[in-house]
């Protein structure tokens, strides 16, 4: 096998295709195979979100393997990757992380996140052995849109009457920036680089809520085929325990349903409150994944 690493800004139709091929194999022999494609939230866009591991010698023989990075804030790297079930512990995992790495090195990256799904014990000990250390699981949500859950969405909007969530503008930008300020994006350059994203991305809608003539909170609803996501759910600090995060969450969530989309959420396991409204919302646990953490080599 000769192996080589090529990186890609963003894949292509041929890459697509060889990625969902690669997947099917991951899910069969692991229970589940999943990889976000969109990274339109990445801070440097001009820098690769995609290493692939290919034989150069059997051009045919599609992905061995692929090597994802989301990277939102310039000091932080989520990494995701798969390799051919047959092929793994050849080192091909190894290479990609190591050409990432490369890149990585010209963003300023501080922090490595390795993205393992809870459970799958081979990857967990993968990362161990790099020196990372578990940092918090994430929970993967959805709603079921039945006519009872549904019902808990409407009524959470009733009990916010006077909240108005509208989509937001590219005028709406400062407006945002201070409902969400001290959040969860880091610094101030770092959250302003993810609105603006989230603004002109084509898959991503920016919302903002309003009570009257303020603004009290912002959230934004991703679409990634038959689902939409909820993202970046805040309240301003002196609008919170007044219904408007609840109000907000189920406005959004009615609003992907009613284009045909599931709605979903994520939440970490450090936000505890955030996790129990979603539940008491209707949303119900799908998954759970596992980051782990180690500074990023020097």
């Amino acid at each position: 096998m000769n192996l080589i690493i090529i990186p890609r800004i963003r894949l292509d139709d041929d890459d697509e295709l060889d990625l969902a091929r690669l997947l099917a194999a991951c899910e069969e022999a692991d229970g589940s195979a999943e990889l976000p494609l969109d990274k339109s939230l990445n801070h440097n866009q001009e820098l690769p979100s995609f290493f692939l591991a290919k034989d150069a010698d059997d051009p045919d023989s599609g992905l061995l393997g692929i090597l994802s990075v989301f990277s939102p804030l310039a000091a932080e790297a989520e990494i995701t990757s798969f390799v051919r079930p047959d092929l793994r512990g050849t080192g091909i995992f190894l290479r990609l992380l190591t050409a990432a790495e490369e890149a990585l090195a010209q963003g300023g990256c501080q922090d490595e996140l390795f993205v393992c799904e809870s459970g799958q014990d081979a990857g967990a000990a993968t990362v161990i052995r790099l020196g990372a250390r578990k940092d918090f699981t994430e929970f993967s949500l959805s709603h079921p849109a039945t006519p009872e859950a549904r019902a808990i969405l409407e009524a959470a909007v009733a009990g916010a009457p006077g909240l108005l969530v509208r989509q937001a503008a590219e005028t709406d930008l400062f407006t945002i920036l201070k409902v969400i300020a001290g959040s969860f994006y880091g610094s101030p350059e770092d959250e302003e680089s993810i609105v603006r994203a989230s603004l002109s991305s084509a898959t991503r809608r920016q919302y903002l809520a309003l009570a009257g003539d303020q603004a009290v909170g912002a959230a934004a609803l991703g679409f990634n085929g038959e689902e939409a996501s909820i993202h970046g759910v805040a309240i301003s600090p002196e609008s919170r325990s007044l219904g408007y995060g609840r109000a907000l969450v189920a406005r959004l969530a009615l609003l992907a349903q009613a284009e045909g989309k599931r709605a979903t959420i994520d939440v970490d396991s450090t936000n505890a409150r955030a996790y129990h409204l979603y539940l008491s919302l209707g949303f119900t646990v799908d998954r759970a994944t596992d980051y782990w953490r180690r500074p990023f080599p020097r």
